[in-house]
């Protein structure tokens, strides 16, 4: 075998060369590659120079290991894997292809590092790319929100909203330029051409023609919508500090937990109990608050950590430091700390909603300020909620009488109700036990049939926060695809608990639609109309519109320049709604005072 053997997909990563590598750091690189037997090929810093005139050097290993195949466990069968790793050395810039192989971006950290992310994600923006596919992570650490999301058409430019954009990373996308298609993953550094195989020649060139490519300075309008990196120096310059972290370990839990056990835990060299694995992984599922760089939690209080340096944030812990990962295949142990800083598994929001932390790059929502009164118009207060006293008036002992007919008329049921009933809607209280909503309401006119699940939350004192709108933010997320359930889906809820009293009561769950009859006929009506509303409507008479929009005006000014947590938690939730919404085809519209 030789270098002429070589036939390769363009397919790969390209890193910044910081400081020169040596034909000794290479080689020290490749022999702690996982491998058996001799390299099949090896080649250390070969110079070349294509038909194009291109001057390149070239360092290239290939070898081989054996592994259990991966549908297999605990068995003594082993496949055969043949793997490669070749560096492609332009000027200041490392180009990387391999298959089989780990990325040398940890092990020559001193030498190379990643490339800038802006100019990855603008990749032949100047040439009028069509974006076919992209996946994006959301800049919010909200449980109540979607964390990632993925969209597909033919061409996504203008399709998606500034509202969906604007808080989004983009993690990974398909793009097409004239008959060319890209795939890009900047927080990797890797893009891919899908193109035939070819030779080691061609792939100098193309590798030049990347770097030639990710520097031009382009500017995608498409890409421009989505939040901007901005460096962490900048951010903490300013005053803002780190308000939340999220620590991404949904890999790990499957790698250890999962069915095709890969890795093993320890505490100081203890195996943990299943049970207490699961305890841990429970934790990290949800974000965890941040005062003076320490997790303010009540689990680990002051045991976990965050260090900032001016590119980064990293995690601190003596307490996961005794927490010890081990590869089964390749025996490689690392503790908990080093497996969430080395995969860069933490994100982070801070004091101010603008900014949000990703894959080791900071980014900004430069639209947020545009966006603000654009939420502000999903705020109605035009309805009357005074005399609302609780949400449904229980009695004393916490249940209802047994003789009651209605809800209580200080209720915020009974208001509900009162607003939405009229001779064309049915209103269904689906309140208990398996809810899509509080309540739905099908309005049944034929020139604008409507379907509305409505969300209700009461508390006693008014408040701008965002608990009590956390709490009815994620029902209604959670439900959204209801609003699309086929009838039958209906008609076994009506069998089930619409055709009959709520609770203990006398109130009818259903008001003028009690026969199955009148539903499916109103449904079919919604279904077969192309001037059908589907919509989620929050009632939350605790939210005073006046009130948030003078916490806006001061962002809008920059008075103060640090928010108050839940201001921001408040801003990721009406974002996340709205966006979430628009993507659906989902009306929204929010009750307050």
């Amino acid at each position: 075998m030789n270098i002429t053997n070589i036939n390769l997909t363009k397919s790969a990563q390209i890193f910044t060369i910081k400081k020169r590598l040596t034909k000794e750091s290479i080689n020290a690189f490749f022999r702690k590659l996982k491998k058996e037997g001799n390299f099949l090929l090896k080649e250390t810093k070969e110079n070349i120079t294509t038909a194009n005139g291109v001057n390149a050097q070239y360092s290239i290993a290939v070898y081989k290991y054996h592994e259990e195949p991966s549908f297999l466990t605990n068995t003594d069968l082993l496949e055969l894997k043949y793997c490669f790793i070749l560096f492609i050395e332009i000027d200041d810039s490392l180009v990387v292809y391999k298959k089989n192989s780990e990325s040398p971006e940890v092990k020559l950290k001193n030498y190379i590092e990643e490339y800038d992310y802006n100019k990855l994600c603008h990749f032949k923006g100047n040439d009028s790319p069509d974006y076919e596919k992209v996946s994006m992570n959301n800049m919010s650490l909200s449980n109540a929100v979607v964390r990632s999301r993925s969209y597909e058409a033919f061409r996504l430019n203008g399709i998606i909203s500034n509202i969906t954009t604007s808080r989004a990373i983009p993690r990974n996308f398909r793009m097409k330029v004239k008959d060319k298609i890209y795939t890009l993953t900047p927080n990797t550094c890797r893009i891919t051409l899908k193109d035939k195989k070819t030779t080691l020649n061609d792939i100098v060139d193309w590798s030049k023609e990347l770097i030639v490519s990710v520097n031009a300075g382009s500017k995608s309008e498409f890409i421009s919508n989505f939040a901007s990196p901005i460096t962490l120096k900048e951010i903490t310059d300013k005053g803002i500090d780190v308000s939340a972290i999220f620590i991404g370990l949904s890999d790990l839990e499957e790698d250890v937990l999962g069915s095709n056990q890969t890795k093993t835990l320890k505490f100081d060299n203890n195996i943990i109990p299943d049970k207490k694995i699961k305890q841990l992984f429970r934790v990290f599922r949800s974000c965890l608050s941040i005062k003076h760089k320490i997790w303010v939690g009540t689990k680990f209080k002051k045991h976990i950590r965050i260090a900032l340096t001016v590119k980064s944030i990293s995690l601190r812990s003596k307490l996961l430091d005794k927490i010890s990962i081990t590869d089964i295949t390749s025996n490689e142990i690392l503790s908990l700390t080093q497996y969430i800083n080395s995969n860069r598994l933490l994100s982070a929001v801070f004091t101010n909603p603008n900014y949000s932390y990703w894959a080791s790059t900071c980014f900004e929502d430069k639209k947020l300020l545009n966006n603000l009164d654009n939420f502000l118009s999903y705020l109605s207060d035009s309805y009357d909620f005074n005399g609302v006293l609780s949400e449904k008036e229980k009695g004393d002992n916490g249940k209802y009488p047994d003789n009651l007919i209605s809800f209580p008329n200080t209720s915020l049921f009974y208001k509900i109700e009162e607003c939405f009933d009229n001779d064309n809607s049915i209103v269904i209280c689906d309140d208990m036990g398996d809810e899509w909503a509080d309540h739905i309401i099908i309005n049944k006119k034929k020139t604008s049939p409507s379907i509305s699940f409505i969300h209700e939350k009461f508390t006693k004192k008014d408040s701008s926060g965002a608990g009590a709108f956390h709490e009815v933010v994620s029902q209604a997320l959670k439900n959204i695809g209801r609003l699309y359930e086929p009838t039958s889906s209906f008609k076994e809820k009506y069998d089930n608990k619409w055709n009959g009293n709520y609770e203990n009561t006398q109130i009818k769950r259903i008001k003028k639609g009690e026969k199955w009859d009148d539903i499916e006929k109103a449904l079919q009506t919604l279904n077969q109309s192309t001037l059908t509303t589907r919509q989620i409507v929050l009632a939350t008479p605790f939210l005073n519109k006046s009130n948030i929009k003078e916490e806006f005006d001061k962002l809008k000014a920059e008075k103060p320049k640090k928010l108050k947590p839940y201001h921001i938690q408040l801003i990721w939730l009406l974002s996340t709604l709205i966006s979430t919404c628009q993507d659906q085809g989902v009306k929204v519209t929010i009750l307050c005072k």
